[in-house]
């Protein structure tokens, strides 16, 4: 069973991929991740990063569907999402799998200069591509970069990716990846 911790941040996770806020997350929520990555980073529609976008996306969308979406109407509720996680928590290899190779992804097109970490200025625009605004980027960008040298490395952001899924500490740094939820 999910705690109020996991949910107050999966409810998060749950608002910032309806980017339309209609309380429900559909494949045209996707598709506007698509779009703001696409123009956060630069990539033309038909390019190989723009496809790799579109497939990383896309391809994350139809898994949800897949997992969680309990009535058959291609459209996922809050609880439906939840219901979803609590479920994968519970076999956290499979959870694991899918959703750090997502991570990984957006890892690989943010690090622009390929230095195998991410900026200051790569994760924010990997942040506001996801969402949030500035500030909350810039929140998250301080908490994830637990060492305070600027940069966070691949292995840190995997570690708060894990963390933002499976811990139930309220300090983890992880809990910071889609911004603040305490008021979720």
């Amino acid at each position: 069973m999910l705690s109020d911790l996991r949910k107050k941040k999966l409810s998060r996770y749950f608002r910032v991929l309806d980017t339309d806020g209609d309380g429900e997350i559909e494949r045209s929520d996707y598709e506007q991740r698509v779009q703001a990555f696409a123009k956060e980073f630069g990539c033309a529609p038909g390019s190989p990063r723009h496809a790799s976008i579109q497939g990383a996306w896309i391809g994350q969308w139809k898994e949800l569907v897949a997992a969680a979406d309990g009535d058959d109407d291609r459209k996922v509720s809050l609880a439906e999402f939840l219901a979803m996680h609590d479920t994968a928590i519970q076999d956290k290899e499979r959870l694991y799998g899918v959703l750090l190779s997502v991570w990984r992804w957006i890892i690989e097109t943010a690090d622009v200069d390929g230095s195998g970490v991410l900026s200051r200025r790569e994760l924010l625009r990997a942040l506001l591509a996801m969402g949030l605004s500035e500030a909350e980027a810039s929140e998250s960008f301080r908490r994830l970069d637990r060492d305070g040298d600027e940069k966070v490395t691949k292995a840190e952001f995997l570690s708060c990716a894990a963390a933002f899924y499976a811990s139930d500490d309220p300090g983890a740094a992880g809990n910071w990846l889609f911004g603040a939820f305490e008021n979720a």
